[in-house]
């Protein structure tokens, strides 16, 4: 074994115990760590960190809003079944696909989700949400099929994009107030573009059902404020 240089052994004790320390405290554990072999299986069993997002979606929030301005992709998030906010705000979220995981399907407390900027809205992203009011997807681009479906109580949708965006099945609104028959639902986009989504495919037949409407988010109360009634700032 060569010797490059000499050591300061009390100095290294130190640091070693710094990093110990740091990794016990990043993998919540209190045991001894001998090194290198503990330094390591120490470091292995520590799991992957989590966004601020996902680490709130761990806790067990009763009531409260949740909102976030951090920018970040939703493509692999998911709700834990705990998570019971209100509402949920993802001011700066990007992402989404045709697949995302089913990123919120089946969690029966948030009632509103509120997405800006987010693109493309998943197969199955919320569906059987059953205590879910509205969404507002500003940018949308793409609602894939079966995204809503069997939000029984979802009858609130805000769109604020200039365009309309492609509803790639009516199944997006299965078993929703939307759907046939059902109590009926209200969509909210920009008044020049109401009679573009009368026109174009799926959202006609969406519309055409006599219990659903299509209006003007000008002159609404979401001209100001957001699907889940907080005010834009």
């Amino acid at each position: 074994m060569a010797v490059d240089k000499l050591v300061d052994s009390s100095q290294l004790d130190a640091d070693l115990t710094s990093v110990a320390n740091a990794i016990r405290a990043k993998g919540g554990t209190s045991a001894q760590l001998a090194f290198p072999a503990g330094f390591v299986s120490a470091v292995e069993a520590i799991e992957a960190g989590t966004s601020e997002e996902e680490a709130y979606l761990d806790r067990h929030f009763s009531t409260e809003d949740f909102e976030s301005k951090r920018s970040f992709s939703i493509d692999g998030l998911r709700l834990g079944p705990s998570f019971a906010a209100r509402s949920v705000r993802w001011l700066n979220a990007t992402g989404g696909g045709y697949y995302t995981v089913q990123n919120f399907c089946s969690n029966s407390k948030v009632k509103y989700f509120v997405f800006p900027k987010v693109t493309d809205f998943s197969v199955d992203m919320f569906r059987n949400c059953t205590s879910l009011l509205g969404v507002e997807m500003s940018s949308v681009t793409t609602i894939r099929q079966t995204c809503f479906s069997g939000c029984t109580e979802f009858g609130l949708l805000v769109i604020r994009k200039n365009g309309v965006p492609t509803l790639s099945n009516i199944s997006a609104f299965g078993n929703t107030k939307f759907a046939s028959g059902k109590a009926g639902g209200i969509l909210y986009v920009p008044q020049a573009q109401i009679a573009n989504y009368q026109a174009a495919t799926n959202w006609s037949t969406i519309l055409g059902y006599s219990t659903n409407q299509i209006l003007p988010i000008e002159g609404s109360i979401y001209e100001t404020q957001y699907a889940d009634g907080t005010p834009i700032a």
